[in-house]
């Protein structure tokens, strides 16, 4: 029996190349799809008073794609940005993002401590356990299998053939 294979290389570079680029592609967006997920649910856990720390909730994707396949994508989610100003105190809510996920309510009219009366501390922690352990890996996997074969599970590029003779 004799088999003989011809690989045309450029096409085969070429097919790993956009494999490549679909998956960078990919990752972005299930670092999209993840950050988004957790900022609404510590938005939804976040306590409120005015609403001006939960609205200042953002969602950051940076990083890159290319011929270094070792860069990749971070989402980072936050609070106490943008521009609005707590209506009661005045303040940016920079100034009290970090006592209220630890926990340290405070009423903004008398000064003291208070109880919350909605949503819970550590809240932008809280979601980020919960997506853990609920989505994360099914987003990412759901983004990467649809990069690496675009056409379904019988994904194929053609690169050459395949000659069997007895």
């Amino acid at each position: 029996m004799k088999v003989d294979m011809n690989i045309d290389m450029d096409s085969f570079i070429q097919s790993c190349e956009a494999t490549i680029s679909r998956v960078s592609r990919g990752t972005r967006v299930a670092a999209q799809e993840c950050g988004t997920t957790i900022l609404q649910i510590a938005q939804a856990k976040c306590p409120r008073y005015t609403g001006t720390l939960m609205n200042s909730g953002r969602l950051s994707v940076t990083g890159s794609s290319g011929n270094n396949y070792a860069q990749g994508f971070a989402a980072t989610v936050s609070f106490g940005g943008g521009d609005a100003v707590n209506p009661i105190t005045g303040q940016h809510p920079s100034e009290y993002a970090a006592a209220v996920h630890e926990g340290f309510a405070i009423n903004p009219i008398t000064g003291e401590y208070s109880e919350y009366k909605s949503g819970e501390p550590k809240f932008l922690e809280k979601a980020i356990r919960l997506f853990e352990q609920s989505g994360l890996q099914k987003i990412a996997y759901k983004h990467w299998k649809q990069a690496i074969y675009p056409g379904g599970d019988n994904f194929y590029a053609p690169i050459g053939e395949v000659n069997v003779a007895k």
